[in-house]
């Protein structure tokens, strides 16, 4: 059984999936990195990811949103309709980068 749920862009190149899958007869909650194909077909399933048992979901989602909280609070996350900084600033030149367009896996630090 594998049913997808949903799934968010990482790069022009892979995408993030959420699936529901059973291993070894105990349903999991998938989270895997898929590259998309360069000349049509379907997405490739990478080594990237972890199948997390479906009795924890809740647990890591509750952590999920507690580590979301903390980087709102630290500043480093904007949620839209949130107080909180609307640019980062690049540690390699010093330019301001909307958040939107912050690429996620760099090392930012909060802008003025």
């Amino acid at each position: 059984m594998k049913k997808k749920l949903g799934q968010v862009s990482r790069t022009k190149l892979e995408d993030i999936y959420i699936s529901l899958r059973e291993v070894r007869g105990a349903l999991h909650v998938d989270v895997r990195v898929y590259r998309r194909p360069v000349r049509g077909g379907d997405a490739v399933a990478g080594m990237e990811g972890v199948a997390v048992p479906l009795d924890l979901f809740p647990d890591l989602l509750r952590v999920l949103e507690e580590s979301q909280e903390r980087l709102i609070q630290e500043g480093l996350l904007h949620t839209p309709g949130a107080e909180g900084p609307r640019y980062l600033r690049s540690d390699r030149r010093g330019r301001r980068v909307p958040l939107r367009n912050a690429a996620p896996g760099r090392s930012w630090t909060p802008g003025r």
